[in-house]
């Protein structure tokens, strides 16, 4: 079985990657992504969580050839931001990580 290759988009595209993961199932990614304990990439390197496989930047504007196997539209991806707002995707689903927060929504007070 082949490692899954998974592009991560860091602040909502401000940056791209594609990694090249040790992981050879959907089952594992799903399983590491959901204990990540937290991600907030203005505070650290968001590249500390990927600490195995390889990582390479992709261009603004670069198209990326996957391979015949592989389509980002049904294969994985990751999207990097904080708390609140980073997420895995895989087969319609979003995979929150362990440190995931949601917003509060505060009672609005009548004038």
């Amino acid at each position: 079985m082949s490692n899954l290759i998974i592009p991560i988009q860091v602040d909502y595209g401000a940056e791209e990657y594609i990694w090249y993961s040790s992981f050879t199932n959907i089952t594992d990614l799903i399983e590491w992504w959901e204990n990540v304990p937290s991600i907030d990439i203005l505070n650290y390197d968001p590249h500390q969580l990927i600490n195995d496989g390889t990582v390479r930047f992709i261009p603004a504007n670069s198209e990326i050839d996957f391979g015949v196997h592989y389509s980002s539209e049904k294969g994985p991806r990751i999207m990097m931001d904080n708390d609140y707002s980073s997420y895995l995707y895989y087969a319609g689903k979003q995979y929150q990580h362990k440190g995931h927060k949601t917003y509060i929504n505060e009672p609005i007070k009548p004038i």
